[in-house]
């Protein structure tokens, strides 16, 4: 099998950053070929240009724009790249669209590339320091949080002979390509040479292709197929393009109008447009969440449409979950199983997620129906599941997908070995050890049994002062573990050993029993409970923990100040959902007449049950809600 490592490497970061002026002092060639390129001193276009690396072998160089405006030329352009340089300038810090472009090399499983601090000749050696730091953190989770990191400037060539070390050096790790299997390419930029005529450009996403062959051209529903006048992978004419090289191709009888942005030439019947994807669709953290039949725009390749979302398991997708769901597209759209797309909320324009194409060619489902997971064949140096248990000793917990990037593996792969392994415990979105879990485990029931001990009235311990116990874990993970863990009972936000139950210290007992037979002798007319320590004696040291015993036993606290006989309240509510029933409606007066008790205590009860939504307030009357 012909086995090569083709190397493209992209651009990424914010307008003004340094990208187009690093890409001329690498290249020799100014990448902003546009005339309003000039004019505004930003890349609005896709640039190219070829990069010699050290060894002498060829390395294909793109420019993407960094406006937000031009995300979409983006996403375009970060869509069939190898590794990512992504820039931010020292003098300017990290910006908005610098975490839009890492959010987008992320979605594309971009995870090979260089940090670079450029115009590091305009700030001092300080300043520098911090923007280091600063960099690292806001990359920190993402698949370049490991990546090396380099201050440059493209004026003074500072930093660049090493820059181009460390391209060579990720570039010999990327893994061999085959060039075996259908070819096609995505389109992303069109234009017409005198003489030439018609020339489509773009990444090469699979196969190879020679001149003379025979393409069709896709782009939505229309399909033709064209013949390949010629061929050339960065200016020179070539034999053939293969699989991660940047080629242009030279379209016989074609125009640039027929051939748009977008389009996709390929193998003849590889590729069949459809307007429903099953997709798995992972939503970014500081994303707003997705509701069933939101409408979003969606990026592939080269193209874009809008989409609708339809979820098949649930009504909404919140920040940084992942389901299997489908979109409906506006523009039919040609895809392969296991492409990557990305998603952006409509209005106003941000990169929201992306994911992976199931199925191109889906039917519109009303249920949900499980969808088979691409398998991808990696190969291991060591046991997979010792690799995935090696990472979680260095950082737990993690998510699927930074565990799988961790341990060098696949996600399905990884997820696959996780479903069959005791190590391994699934906690919603995150994953740590079982060995992990368990000491986490003992550690909060042997903090709740001694906290039992010590407060015996209460029903258990603050829910966010028993999650300070495990600041390792996190609030979500705390709460995961937390549904896992059948030992442990949480409600009203107070968490306790489920075989607890609030005991009566001798010392107390007196008072919680007078206190009780107090509260049973006035039925629906009790006091307050400052009359009730007042009349009882209550020491003011012991009045909160009877307080709170007594409303967990044997009262209902309906306010503040007043609770009632639960016995007695039960009774109080069978006989106003009996006469709401019967009548509909009550009045104030009437609810005092039927529990014979005042108008004060009448109209405590009545805004109590308003309130846990049990009667609803209509003027004068309450109906049931």
């Amino acid at each position: 099998m012909n086995c090569y490592n083709p190397i493209i490497i992209g651009t990424a970061g914010h307008v003004d950053h340094g990208k187009t002026e690093l890409c001329r002092a690498l290249t020799g060639i100014d990448t902003d070929r546009l005339a309003e390129e000039k004019r505004r001193g930003i890349s609005i276009s896709l640039g190219f240009a070829p990069l010699t690396l050290p060894s002498g072998q060829e390395a294909g160089l793109v420019d993407v724009p960094g406006h937000e405006r031009f995300i979409k030329t983006m996403v375009a352009g970060a869509w069939g790249i190898d590794l990512v340089l992504f820039l931010v300038a020292a003098d300017q810090g990290f910006s908005p669209q610098s975490r839009e472009h890492l959010d987008i090399i992320s979605l594309l499983g971009i995870d090979r590339g260089l940090l670079l601090l450029s115009k590091s000749d305009l700030v001092s050696p300080e300043q520098l320091a911090q923007r280091e730091k600063e960099l690292r953190r806001e990359v920190r989770g993402s698949g370049l949080s490991a990546a090396p990191l380099l201050a440059i400037s493209a004026k003074t060539k500072s930093c660049l002979p090493e820059l181009l070390l460390e391209l060579e050096k990720i570039g010999n790790s990327l893994p061999l390509r085959s060039a075996q299997g259908p070819f096609r390419l995505a389109v992303d930029r069109v234009f017409s040479l005198p003489g030439f005529g018609t020339i489509a450009a773009g990444v090469v996403a699979g196969g190879r292709i020679r001149a003379g062959d025979t393409l069709e051209l896709v782009r939505g529903q229309y399909k033709q197929k064209i013949r390949l006048r010629g061929l050339e992978i960065f200016g020179y004419t070539a034999a053939e393009a293969k699989v991660g090289q940047r080629a242009a191709l030279n379209l016989a009888h074609l125009e640039v109008g027929e051939v748009p942005k977008g389009s996709w030439l390929a193998q003849p019947g590889l590729l069949d447009p459809g307007y429903c994807w099953d997709v798995k669709l992972q939503l970014l953290p500081q994303a707003v969440k997705l509701s069933q039949g939101q409408r979003l725009h969606l990026h592939h390749g080269a193209a874009r449409t809008n989409a609708r979302i339809n979820f098949l398991d649930r009504r909404e997708l919140a920040p940084g979950e992942t389901c299997l769901c489908q979109l409906d597209l506006e523009q039919a759209l040609a895809g392969l199983k296991d492409d990557r797309f990305i998603i952006r909320s409509y209005s106003p324009l941000a990169t929201i997620g992306g994911g992976l194409i199931l199925n191109p060619l889906a039917i519109r489902q009303r249920r949900h129906k499980d969808q088979a997971a691409a398998t991808l064949a990696l190969q291991a140096q060591k046991e997979p599941e010792t690799l995935l248990l090696t990472a979680l000793r260095e950082k737990w917990p993690q998510s699927l997908s930074s565990l799988a990037r961790a341990a060098g593996l696949a996600e399905d792969e990884a997820k696959a070995i996780i479903d069959k392994s005791r190590n391994i415990k699934k906690c919603g979105k995150l994953y740590l050890s079982s060995a992990e879990e368990e000491q986490l485990r003992r550690k909060l029931t042997d903090q709740l049994a001694a906290y039992h001990h010590q407060y015996p009235l209460r029903q258990g311990m603050p829910l966010e002062q028993a999650r300070q116990l495990l600041p390792a874990a996190g609030r979500e993970l705390f709460i995961e573990l937390l549904d896992q863990w059948p030992r442990l009972l949480r409600e009203n936000q107070t968490l306790a050993l489920a075989d607890f139950a609030p005991q009566i210290p001798p010392a107390l007992a007196r008072w919680v029993k007078a206190a009780e037979e107090l509260y049973r002798q006035k039925q629906l007319a009790p006091p307050i409970w400052e009359e009730t320590c007042r009349e009882l004696a209550i020491p003011p040291g012991q009045r909160r923990e009877i307080r709170l015993f007594l409303d967990r036993q044997f009262l209902v606290k309906v306010s503040p100040d007043l609770s009632f006989d639960r016995p007695a309240f039960a009774e109080a509510k069978r006989q106003l959902e009996k006469f709401l029933l019967t009548n509909g409606s009550i009045t104030l007066g009437q609810a005092r007449d039927i529990w014979g008790t005042s108008r004060k205590f009448a109209l405590a009860l009545l805004e109590y049950f308003d309130r846990i939504g049990l009667t609803v307030r209509q003027g004068e009357i309450r109906v049931r809600s």
